[in-house]
């Protein structure tokens, strides 16, 4: 499960880092959903791993 969720990650990011910079600071809340789902990811994979969230 924790690879799943690295990998998940991973492409993400492939996908966050494609996205033009102008389209993200033309758009807020779609940076803000971007940084949500990340740290939802992050706090996920700390819960599977027995670490403190």
């Amino acid at each position: 499960m924790k690879q799943e969720l690295d990998r998940i990650l991973k492409l993400f990011r492939v996908l966050y880092g494609s996205l033009p910079v102008v389209e993200l600071s033309n758009n807020p809340e779609l940076t803000k959903k971007i940084e949500l789902f990340e740290s939802q990811i992050k706090k996920l994979n700390r819960i599977i791993c027995n670490e403190p969230v």
